[in-house]
């Protein structure tokens, strides 16, 4: 079961780096990747 987890944990981060990152870079600016990182640093 681990095994299954882990190889759709990896193809789901692969789909990001691949699809989500890239297109995040090109659409958000400065001010909201600053404010994005806030958030995810108060988790």
């Amino acid at each position: 079961m681990l095994r299954g987890l882990f190889e759709s944990m990896r193809r789901h981060i692969a789909f990001e780096n691949e699809h989500v990152l890239p297109r995040a870079r090109k659409l958000l600016t400065d001010a909201d990747r600053g404010h994005l990182l806030a958030v995810l640093k108060a988790f």
